[in-house]
C-alpha cells in the first residue's frame, strides 16, 4: 500500500524538484555556492 502511494505522487515529487532547482545556483550545495562567491558566506 505504502509502495503504491509513493508510486503515485513520484511524478509531483520530481516535477517539483525540478522546478526549484531549475537554477544551477540553486541546485548547488552550499558549500560549493559559497567557494564560488565567498560575499555569500
Amino acid at each position: 500500500m505504502l509502495a503504491e502511494k509513493i508510486e503515485g505522487e513520484l511524478a509531483v515529487i520530481i516535477r517539483h524538484l525540478l522546478t526549484r532547482f531549475a537554477s544551477q545556483d540553486e541546485a548547488q550545495t552550499p558549500t560549493a555556492r559559497n567557494s564560488r562567491n565567498p560575499k555569500r558566506r
